[in-house]
C-alpha cells in the first residue's frame, strides 16, 4: 500500500477513480508526469540523488 494514505479503502477509491477516468479518456497529467519521472529514474536516465533533489525543489515550490 502507497504510504501517505490513511486506509486501504481510501487508496482503492482512488485506483478505481484512475481507472474509471481512464476508461472515460480523461487524462491526468499529474499522474502521467510522475509515471515518466520514475521511468527515467528506472532506466538510469536520471540519478536518484539528483531526482530526490529535484522532488524537494518542486515540493517546496508549493
Amino acid at each position: 500500500m502507497p504510504t501517505g494514505f490513511s486506509g486501504c479503502g481510501e487508496w482503492r477509491r482512488c485506483e478505481a477513480g484512475r481507472i474509471l477516468q481512464s476508461k472515460a479518456g480523461v487524462v491526468n497529467k499529474d499522474y502521467t508526469a510522475q509515471k515518466s519521472f520514475l521511468a527515467k529514474i528506472d532506466k538510469g536516465e536520471l540519478p536518484l540523488a539528483d531526482a530526490k533533489a529535484k522532488a524537494r525543489e518542486l515540493a517546496a515550490v508549493k
